[in-house]
């Protein structure tokens, strides 16, 4: 979900822009409609809603919800999290504003929840009135920003509900509820990201209207942490910003005054914040990129100037631009304020460089009533991570976020929230979560409000899974019933024999994922000839006497109640490594023409040597059915032999294996009805197929190759050749910028690389571009443009066209890691399974998480394809060297464990 320097530094300047032009009317980083499109403000989790709703009066709400089984509010917690990414109802209350009533007598404004804090500030001020305390940002609406109990800073009043006297909320029933402080409803609504209704009208208790003495300075850290308590005692509202690499601390002050407003004031903190946004994002991103962080943060910090302005209030408390970025908040004791500073600070200086970052410390009062309130009994801290919106935040987020768990602390849902899940929250807030849970049942029974977000957040906390979960109910295939509906998908790597048999090292790698509680494990690349090896060191299907071999596999899979299939392969010219085997050998393909990323040479094959590999698919095939194993895959997908036949981009023949689709298709399904004559029946056989081959991703002059829907046309001509099962991927050539998606790991490719030197006419071209850091960023560029960004589960939709025209089970692959991610495609009929490779390499145990009840497991993998990265030369396992705190040896350790214990025999 990261973008690149330029992308995030553009977009701050252009919303300062457009704001300065507009004459502060005007936001391009803020929630809207673009099109056909809805973007948040940090303009992540692009949707198109259908329909798009704006109700302007509260019978429209209430039909609204009568009217749709599934509706998502914006602005009720999902800033920062991908809760509004859905094909159906999206609503805003963006024309469902305005004061309804005011009494100046009591001082209190009843408000419509769709109406901004802007707004409402300004018209409360012209009746003299104000909020006593506002958020940092008011863009947001009044509803939004209570859906996410958004707090201030403060001794006395540290949130924005703290003003809020009374409710009205609409639930999931289509039914109107008023309600007032201290009711359970009120309790829930507050911080519940909409989860029991939808707020529609706020009654707000304000104040007369006041200035405020802004002031900031840079202090030592020294001076703050002991003048800490005196300082919290001394000002009304009080907060630092922590930087690192740096001992110098920004320090705001906020107290009301008499004084009259600073001359140009508002003028003056406008440029304040442009200053201050710009600076960030365009400078400090740079710097941190350029690894110049640890030397300039001093300076940096030393540089910036303080303030001493007197404004209106909510001038004071608010700030309108921002860099664009992300955020993870979370609250502890006061007293624990500088362990868990320094903590994530020294996590972000261990992970250095990374993106442009501070830590923003709040401060609220004690006894904060709120069910799912970060807030507490105590006095809190809440501790606010702010990151340029550049690539590589999420690996810090992950590690923060296990840090947070390890020690209590409580996350604000409203922001970045990607690893708690219901467990954590029942952990954390106790008989509070299950009243929130019981309000939730009852006001939302039908589950309208539900979506991936809520129900990570709200559903299955602390329970054992639940025998009726889609994750666990079996699969029943024609002639094969596997336990769950997670697959270990195709991954291995450079452990097996040079000659292609196996080794003691494959045995103890595929148990772990059986152990680990996968209903079935797809082999890696298994090669039905020494010729189609796409590099030496992974076992083979070629001959008899690779029998034994695969029968112990298949017994130790079965040992743990785990199917193993064995997925049959052929390299074509996608040969990344020859050995002396193939070497001598030149590659085989559907076409003449040269692999075009490493330029691997090939010619195409004969009409006799089709007939020979589809033999050897077939021989392959009856071998794995001999050895006692559960099926076979056909892989078709990710740029491989079969691929290069079914890929418009890459089949160039004019024979019969060649052109139309159904041509082009010839070939998988001459594989197909061969396996059948060999194996029978009654054996299952599946296939992996493209959704789309996007083969123009890297290079934009190439042909982009099979779309959508060729693949719904390849998937049923394989179900008519005999096909079991579809498995849906994408990439025309693997690796491709979304198969494996996630991270581009050059630094390891610059190590690893140089192995491919002699094998292909553009790998020593390729390899000097990775080796100097100009290529680098060059090959990233071109690697990022057309990479899916929000890529996890990406497939899902792209298999759903796929099993709504084939009638056999359809598996789907693609960056699934969490719960909720894959219960929703199983729930919404987008597939029959989901196949992981890397969170399992990284976690072979996370069915065992899923059956606990948690979201995700205590360390989940960060994507960073270093073990892809490291395959090239060396044995697969984990490489993210934070998922072990920093300590390689230990690192090592877990990467060599495949080689204890020792010898098969």
């Amino acid at each position: 979900m990261s973008s690149g320097y330029l992308y995030q530094a553009f977009h701050t300047g252009w919303n300062i822009l457009l704001y300065t032009l507009s004459g502060g009317r005007y936001l391009h980083l803020e929630g809207r409609m673009r099109g056909d499109r809805y973007r948040n403000w940090s303009l992540l989790f692009p949707h198109r809603p259908q329909p798009y709703l704006q109700p302007s009066s509260e019978e429209e709400i209430v039909q609204a919800v009568k009217s749709h089984d599934s509706i998502r509010l914006v602005g009720a917690g999902h800033s920062f999290n991908p809760g509004l990414v859905t094909e159906q109802a999206t609503m805003s209350l963006d024309r469902y504003t305005g004061i309804l009533e005011l009494d100046r007598e009591k001082r209190q404004a009843r408000v419509r929840a769709g109406t901004r804090v802007r707004d409402i500030s300004r018209l409360l001020l012209k009746e003299g009135l104000a909020f006593e305390a506002l958020p940092s940002h008011d863009a947001q609406s009044i509803g939004g920003i209570l859906s996410t109990d958004v707090h201030g800073t403060g001794k006395k009043l540290g949130f924005v509900s703290q003003q809020v006297v009374g409710l009205k909320i609409v639930d999931g029933r289509g039914e109107v509820h008023e309600c007032r402080r201290g009711d359970d409803l009120f309790r829930a609504a507050i911080g519940g990201i909409g989860g029991v209704g939808i707020i529609v009208e706020v009654t707000l208790q304000c104040v007369d209207a006041f200035h405020i003495r802004q002031e900031v300075e840079v202090r030592k850290l020294d001076y703050v942490r002991a003048r800490f308590r005196q300082l919290l005692e001394e000002n009304d509202h009080f907060s630092l910003y922590v930087f690192p690499f740096t001992e110098w601390v920004q320090v705001h002050y906020w107290n009301p005054t008499t004084a009259r407003k600073s001359f140009l004031g508002d003028f003056r903190e406008y440029l304040n914040l442009v200053k201050q946004a710009l600076g960030m994002s365009w400078f400090g991103d740079l710097v941190a990129h350029l690894g110049w962080l640890p030397k300039l943060a001093t300076l940096m910090t030393r540089l910036q100037k303080g303030s001493n302005l007197v404004l209106q209030s909510h001038k004071g408390f608010n700030r309108t631009l921002y860099p664009i970025h992300e955020e993870l908040e979370f609250a502890v004791p006061v007293e624990k304020t500088w362990e868990v500073t320094d903590r994530c600070l020294e996590i972000y200086q261990q992970m250095y460089p990374l993106p442009m970052m501070l830590i923003e410390l709040r401060f609220t009062p004690a006894g904060h009533d709120i069910l799912l309130s970060p807030g507490a009994e105590e006095a809190s801290v809440y501790v606010n991570l702010e990151v340029v919106q550049s690539r590589g935040y999420e690996r810090y987020y992950a590690r923060v976020e296990h840090y947070l768990r390890s020690i209590g602390a409580r996350p604000h849902l409203g922001k970045w929230c990607d690893g708690y899940s219901a467990r954590d929250l029942r952990d954390l807030h106790g008989e509070r979560f299950d009243t929130f849970q019981a309000l939730h049942r009852r006001h939302d029974p039908a589950g309208r409000f539900t979506n991936s977000f809520t129900r990570r957040l709200f559903h299955d906390g602390g329970k054992k899974a639940d025998p009726a979960d889609p994750i666990f109910r079996p699969l029943e295939m024609r002639t094969l019933t596997v336990k769950n509906r997670v697959f270990r998908s195709s991954i291995a790597g450079r452990f097996d024999n040079y000659d292609g048999t196996g080794s003691p090292a494959r045995l103890n790698f595929e148990e772990q994922f059986a152990r680990g509680g996968v209903g079935a494990i797809i082999s890696s690349f298994t090669p039905v000839s020494a010729a189609g090896s796409h590099m030496p060191n992974f076992a083979t299907i070629s001959d008899d006497d690779r029998i034994p071999f695969w029968r112990e596999v298949g017994r130790r899979a079965h040992s743990h109640d785990c199917k193993f299939i064995l997925q049959l392969n052929h390299c074509g010219r996608q040969r990344d490594v020859a050995s002396v085997l193939n070497r001598h050998q030149p590659s085989i393909s559907s076409t003449d023409e040269p692999d075009p990323l490493n330029g691997f040479p090939t010619r195409a094959m004969t009409t006799e040597e089709i007939s020979e590999v589809v033999s050897q698919f077939a021989a392959g095939a009856r071998r794995a059915r001999e050895a006692g194993l559960d099926g076979v895959e056909i892989h078709g997908a990710n740029g491989y032999l079969v691929t290069q036949f079914l890929s418009s981009a890459i089949n160039d023949r004019t024979d019969e294996y060649g052109g139309s689709t159904a041509n082009r298709a010839r070939f998988l399904t001459d594989v197909l009805r061969a396996i059948r004559a060999e194996v029978g029946d009654d054996w299952h056989m599946q296939v992996k197929i493209n959704a789309e081959d996007q083969a123009d991703a890297v290079i934009p002059w190439l042909a982009g190759g099979n779309t959508l829907d060729d693949a719904v046309e390849i998937a049923k001509l394989a179900v008519q050749a005999g096909a079991d099962a579809i498995h849906v991927s994408s990439g025309a050539s693997f690796p491709h910028p979304n198969n494996p998606p996630g991270d581009f790991p050059l630094e390891i490719l610059k190590n690893t690389y140089d192995v491919l030197i002699s094998e292909g006419s553009k790998t020593f071209m390729n390899y000097l571009l990775l080796r100097y850091r100009p290529g680098r960023w060059m090959y990233r560029k071109l690697w990022n443009r057309a990479r899916i960004v929000d890529f996890e589960g990406a497939n899902a939709p792209l298999s759903a066209r796929i099993k709504a025209a084939v009638d056999v089970p359809v598996i789907v692959t693609g960056g699934f890691q969490r719960a909720t991610l894959i219960r929703e495609a199983l729930r919404q009929n987008q597939c029959d399974a989901v196949s992981i490779a890397r969170p399992l390499l990284a976690n072979p145990d996370l069915v065992r998480t899923f059956e606990e009840g948690r979201e995700l497991p205590e360390r989940p993998c960060t994507f960073c394809n270093k073990c892809l990265a490291h395959m090239i030369e060396h044995p697969i396992g984990c490489y993210e060297l934070e998922r072990f705190d920093g300590d390689r040896e230990r690192m090592i350790q877990h990467v060599m464990s495949i080689f204890r214990p020792l010898p098969w025999a």
